[in-house]
């Protein structure tokens, strides 16, 4: 597999005062020259052939007084617990429908990382993308694409990937000041000590899709590979090939009936004496909707499924699987929506049940927007048994123009209980106990229950920003932002980290 070279500063001794230098000049310099040099020959859109490339540059500088988002027990005292960022990057994209039926876009970053302290942690970055998509009336439809993607940062997913991903993700509330909304975001959970791993994602794939009438079929297939840098990650680089199809009929607007097929083969490289993980899933059954409710909107599927992985187990044992799934929002007052959803599913896989809820109150005042959500995965609603029961709450609130045209002050507050159950509990709780027999200092609610192996983690963001056009292409951005976590399984104290950035952007 192809990796790409990175040229890596030799490590200094932490311990050695040192000052800004030649190298951290140099990089602030190509920062800012980046920002600032398209400025002679700025334009709308630069253009290619039939192309209209949409670009543009960034560059800033950002500091943190906890470079690895540590725990205080965490910390790594032979390092620079803090660092600054040297950022500078260009992005571009374009888009063309070469005929009536066929599109096709192209997009692309580019961007480097230094470090003042770090050095070994200097990175370039970059990412593609290639998409096409044709239209051949009155039935069929293909597309294709090819993408990669060489990042350090944590990568937003969506709903169904987090669904897939099980305990390994995160939720955050997040307020965007640009458009005045709360967002919801989920990521992939990480250690801190990881949190600057490089990873390499390729990704192809294909599919076609055939529609007449009530009928529609579809096949494709997606080939995934993660390569990451650091040794002790290596273990998670994978392969994956992904073959799905299945046919769908609508008898009526509320009720269908399909049939789905998966085949996935999974390999990882660097694990010792790892196999092949092959597993095919057969699905069909009964879908739709109840019509005669027209709030809130209530989907539900029955049918059997089969699931076997290869080549340990060749035979199929059928069994049932069914799901329903209510969502609705209610404009309550022009300035205030509530919103809510609830999921039970069963699948064929260990006996899998499940059932989550989500409800959310959002109100605007003006520039004032904050919102409370709640959200559960409950321990026997409904039969569910799941190896975790997760309760969160959250508050989000900001404020976009304070004072002044441009000034936005945001903060959200989360809580949130993490409770293994069954097998899961006893592992936990054998966990804490071990992490509770230190010499740690005093904890926050359930520091005290030793053995209880259920994790109390308040979290806290608040920032302030000010961003200004300076010209009618460049704008500027200052900001600052204040986190804090609190967790009953650290007892040295809360992670706490302060950061300061300053960054430019300008659009061609």
């Amino acid at each position: 597999m192809f990796r790409p070279s990175i040229f890596r500063f030799p490590r200094r001794n932490a311990s050695v005062p040192r000052s800004w230098g030649r190298e951290a000049g140099l990089a602030l310099l190509v920062a800012l020259g980046l920002a600032a040099g398209p400025v002679l020959a700025a334009g709308p859109a630069l253009h290619l052939g039939p192309f209209d490339i949409f670009a543009s540059a960034n560059a800033g500088v950002e500091y943190s007084d906890n470079y690895d988002g540590a725990y205080p027990e965490e910390v790594d005292h032979s390092e620079h617990k803090d660092d600054f960022t040297f950022t500078a990057g260009l992005a571009a994209n374009t888009g063309l429908a070469v005929r009536e039926n066929v599109r096709f876009a192209l997009g692309g970053s580019i961007g480097y990382e230094k470090y003042l302290y770090h050095d070994a942690d200097d990175t370039m970055t970059y990412s593609g993308i290639a998409d096409m998509t044709v239209r051949l009336p009155p039935f069929l439809a293909l597309h294709g694409m090819a993408g990669a993607d060489y990042s350090i940062e944590e990568m937003e997913i969506s709903e169904a990937e987090a669904e897939a991903e099980g305990g390994e993700t995160e939720t955050e509330y997040e307020y965007d000041a640009t458009t005045g909304t709360i967002r919801k975001k989920t990521y992939r959970k990480g250690h801190s000590h990881l949190r600057h791993d490089p990873c390499l994602t390729l990704t192809y794939g294909a599919d076609a899709t055939f529609e007449v009438g009530n009928f529609t079929a579809n096949a494709g297939a997606t080939f995934t590979s993660e390569a990451y840098d650091k040794k002790e990650s290596q273990e998670g680089d994978n392969d994956e090939w992904d073959y799905t199809a299945g046919v769908h009929y609508d008898l009526t607007s509320f009720l269908g009936l399909y049939y789905t097929y998966e085949r996935t083969e999974t390999t990882y490289p660097h694990q010792t004496n790892s196999v092949r993980e092959i597993e095919n899933t057969h699905e069909f059954g009964v879908d739709g909707s109840l019509p005669w409710i027209r709030h809130p909107v209530i989907t539900w599927s029955v049918g059997i499924e089969s699931s076997n992985d290869e080549p340990a187990e060749r035979e199929y044992s059928w069994e049932p699987t069914y799901s329903i799934g209510a969502s609705d929002s209610f404009q309550i007052m022009p300035n205030l929506l509530f919103a809510g959803s609830l999921t039970w599913e069963r699948e064929v896989d260990e006996d899998d049940i499940s059932f989550e809820y989500d409800l959310s109150l959002t109100h605007t005042w003006g520039r004032l927007t904050h919102a409370l959500n709640f959200t559960q995965e409950p321990e026997s609603t409904f039969g569910s048994n799941q190896d975790t029961k997760d309760t969160t709450f959250a508050y989000t609130i900001g404020v976009s123009d304070v004072f002044i045209k441009g000034l936005s002050l945001s903060a959200s507050f989360q809580y949130e209980i993490e409770e293994p159950l069954g097998d899961d509990s006893s592992a936990s709780a054998d966990e804490e106990e071990s992490a509770l027999s230190g010499d740690g200092a005093d904890g926050e609610e359930g520091s005290g229950d030793a053995g209880s192996g259920i994790e109390y983690t308040r979290t806290i963001d608040a920032s302030v920003s000010h961003s200004r056009q300076l010209t009618l292409s460049l704008s500027r951005t200052l900001s600052y932002t204040y986190s804090y976590e609190l967790s009953n399984f650290h007892h040295h104290g809360p992670q706490q980290e302060h950061v300061v950035s300053y960054s430019l952007n300008y659009v061609f």
